[in-house]
This record gives C-alpha cells, sequence and structure tokens, in this order.
C-alpha cells in the first residue's frame, strides 16, 4: 500500500499550485473548503453517522481555532469546555481562573422569541383560531 499522507501531500501541493491563490484569506478559504470536502467524503462512507438527525450536538471539548492578526497565521487548541446545541441555541460550560464552574449562553433567535412570548412581549395574536 502507498503511503497516504505523502499521496494527502502531493494532491495539496497540487491544489494550491493550481489555484489561483492571491493572498492569505485566499488561502484560508482553500483550506476550509478542502476539509469540508473531504470531512463530508468521510462522513458520507461512515455506517454510524447514517440517518442520524443533528437536532442536538454535544461534546466534553472544543477545538477553537483563531486567526492570528499581525501574522494571519492559524491556531487550534483543543479546550476541556461543554459544548451543547440545540435548537434554542449554544451553551458552553468550564472552569473558570479560580476552578470554579462557568456557562456561557448564546440563545438563538427562536428561543429569543420563546422568551419575548413567555414575558408577554411577543406578537399580540392568538395561537388559536376563534
Amino acid at each position: 500500500m502507498s503511503n497516504p499522507n505523502k499521496i494527502l501531500k502531493e494532491f495539496i501541493d497540487n491544489l494550491v499550485n493550481t489555484s489561483n491563490i492571491k493572498n492569505q484569506e485566499d488561502l484560508i478559504k482553500l483550506r476550509d473548503d478542502t476539509i469540508a470536502l473531504i470531512s463530508d467524503f468521510f462522513y458520507d462512507h461512515l455506517d454510524s453517522v447514517e440517518n442520524i438527525p443533528l437536532d442536538f450536538i454535544c461534546s466534553d471539548e472544543v477545538t477553537l481555532e483563531v486567526i492570528d492578526e499581525k501574522t494571519s497565521r492559524i491556531f487550534k487548541r483543543k479546550l476541556d469546555i461543554s459544548y451543547v446545541e440545540n435548537s434554542n441555541g449554544i451553551r458552553l460550560q468550564g472552569e473558570n481562573f479560580e476552578g470554579k464552574p462557568s456557562e456561557i449562553v448564546f440563545l438563538s433567535n427562536t428561543a429569543i422569541d420563546k422568551i419575548k412570548d413567555v414575558i408577554g412581549l411577543g406578537l399580540n395574536t392568538s395561537p388559536c383560531n376563534h
């Protein structure tokens, strides 16, 4: 069997060399598009992900990716942060610098609309057809 890493490196070298890369942003976009395409290919061929609805996503760790403003270098860090996502939004849980539990929640528009309805700031229409 040939070396998959060597084949992949040659493929990426060829892809970058034949693409119309003008700047760092173009290279980042090509990288993101390539990773998405490769991920989709493997997801399509994994039996364990077939027919599983994505209405709830959770993980005990997250990967944070940042692009440095000065150098445009990309950095990835794995963090021990609990991630939960559903139609109401995203919840991140971890520990602060003192080791105490900390949480941040990003509400979806759906959740915000539900809250507005509960506190009386929603649409002034009845859900019943009388």
